[in-house]
This record gives C-alpha cells, structure tokens and sequence, in this order.
C-alpha cells in the first residue's frame, strides 16, 4: 500500500442491547476524496472517493478505463501531489501523472 493514512477510524458509537445503552468504539471505513491530475497538459482529470490505499494503481487504472492510456507504458511517472499551497493533510489526496512525451490527452 502506497498511501500513509490508515484506511480505518477508530469511533466512539452508542449501543442499544436489551433497552440498555453504552458506548464502545469500533472501527469504520474511512472515505477521502482523491483528485487525479495530469502533470501535462496540468489538468484534473477527475475527483472520485476512494477508501485511502494503492492510490497510484486507482490513477493508473482510471486512466486505462477513460481511454487516456493503453498500457502502464504509457505513465512516466506517478507521485503525490507537492503543492507547498496545499494543506499538507490534502497532500495524500492528490496524485499527479505524468504521461510519455509522445501522448496527448484529449
């Protein structure tokens, strides 16, 4: 997994068991946007949600499902956004492309 954050969230929640309630913490889920750019042209190709992991094979297989790449080939390279504008905590939440020379998105 290529992503720093855990995919988990420790959460306090309410129990009703026989008309009695208390809490107790369980783990959920945790959902992040992740917005996917190209680094040329610099574009935003899409923001969808995803449960935070493997975020580079997200892009990369996003990329192949819209037509932009035929194969893994065509990616140079594939990083996390280092934006110093960005909130660092967002920083995760974005992933950069950089496809071959020779391709041009349309």
């Amino acid at each position: 997994m290529n992503y720093s954050s855990s995919s988990k969230t420790k959460a306090q929640i309410l129990v009703v068991e026989n008309q009695i309630y208390f809490t107790r913490y369980d783990q959920l889920v945790t959902e992040e946007p992740l917005e996917i750019r190209l680094t040329f042209p610099k574009q935003t190709i899409a923001v969808t949600m995803r449960t935070p992991g493997n975020d580079f094979d997200l892009a990369a297989g996003f990329l192949y499902s819209e037509g932009i790449i035929k194969n893994r080939e065509d990616i140079e390279k594939i990083s996390y956004c280092v934006d110093p504008e960005i909130d660092g905590e967002q920083l995760q939440n974005i992933v950069n492309v950089t496809l071959k020379s020779e391709l041009k998105p349309s």
